[in-house]
């Protein structure tokens, strides 16, 4: 099982391309397996997102008023929320990244890759950011052994390490591959 370690800082990447995963991936030692050829794959959707924006949500607190004085309808001011994007990495190189979704705490991607890649490794990251004007937040992150891929088996489903878990919530949100 996952060891999550969260920062409420920028992420932490060496280099443009290059992902080291924030937090421990595994307690016992994985094989590390040379997966060579096509990684396929859809992501498709995430749910119940802890609102990682919380920052401009306390600016929308305090400005609240001048916001509700320029909307067009009284009272309603726009819901400032999570602005999610995933990265798929292989051996820390970043091979896939979807598009960011704003204001959105239930994203739904759809987006099909199919990545030539040839690296050793143990396992594929996919990782959830909240994308920001400056850096990302971490939200979450699924793993999958290259063991598990090299099978040759049909993997698909719902598989989530979340913040939510981190700080003691029930329901931790949802990530859908």
């Amino acid at each position: 099982m996952a060891e999550l370690s969260y920062s409420n800082s920028m992420s932490r990447s060496l280099q443009h391309g290059v992902q080291v995963v924030p937090f421990k991936t595994s307690t016992g030692s994985l094989r590390v397996l040379l997966l060579h050829g096509n990684l396929d794959f859809w992501l498709k959707e995430a749910k119940n997102f802890l609102n990682m924006d919380l920052f401009h949500k306390k600016l929308d607190n305090l400005f609240g008023g001048l916001a509700k004085l320029g909307s067009k309808k009284e009272g309603s001011s726009p819901k400032i929320t999570s602005d999610p994007y995933v990265t798929n990495s292989v051996s820390n190189a970043v091979v896939a990244r979807t598009y960011v979704i704003n204001n959105s705490e239930n994203p739904i991607w759809m987006q099909h890759f199919y990545v030539p890649v040839a690296h050793y490794a143990s396992e594929v990251h996919f990782v959830v950011k909240d994308n920001d004007v400056v850096g990302s937040q971490l939200i979450g992150a699924v793993k999958i052994s290259v063991e598990q891929l090299c099978s040759g088996a049909l993997i698909e489903g719902r598989r989530w390490e979340g913040k939510r878990k981190k700080l003691g919530y029930e329901n931790n949100g949802l990530c859908t591959i």
